[in-house]
C-alpha cells in the first residue's frame, strides 16, 4: 500500500518536474529554481541512501526490502524536487530565507496570505 503511494506520487512529481522543464526551466529564473531544488535533492538523496545502508549493516535486507527501501527512496526524491519546484517557483515568503514559517506556510498553502505575513513580522 505504502509503495503504491509512493510511486503515485512519484509518478505526479514527475510529471510536475517534466512540466516545469518544458515552460519555465529555459529562463534565468527557471535555472536558478532548478539549482536550488538540486541542492535539496542531492541532500535528501545522500541522507536517504546512507539511512538504508547503515539499516542494512545492522539488520541485513531480503532483496525484496532492499528493493523496496530503495524504490522508496527514490520516490522520495523525485516528490522532494516537484515540492522544492514548487516551493522555491513561489519565492519565499517574507523574504526570509530558510525560515522554518516558510515551509510551514507553504504546507498548508497559506502562501502570501494575512496570516504569513503576521507571523513573519
Amino acid at each position: 500500500m505504502m509503495m503504491t503511494i509512493a510511486v503515485t506520487l512519484a509518478l505526479i512529481g514527475g510529471f510536475y518536474w517534466a512540466t516545469f522543464l518544458n515552460k519555465e526551466a529555459k529562463d534565468e529564473r527557471g535555472a536558478q529554481i532548478q539549482g536550488k531544488a538540486s541542492s535539496v535533492v542531492l541532500m535528501i538523496f545522500i541522507i536517504g541512501f546512507t539511512v538504508i545502508t547503515i539499516s542494512n549493516l545492522f539488520s541485513p535486507f531480503t532483496n525484496a526490502q532492499f528493493q523496496n527501501a530503495l524504490s522508496l527512496c527514490f520516490s522520495l526524491v523525485i516528490i522532494t524536487n516537484a515540492l522544492s519546484i514548487m516551493y522555491y517557483k513561489k519565492n519565499l515568503i517574507c523574504n526570509k530565507k530558510g525560515h522554518l514559517i516558510y515551509w510551514m506556510a507553504f504546507l498548508i498553502g497559506a502562501c502570501n496570505g494575512d496570516y504569513v505575513n503576521f507571523l513573519c513580522t
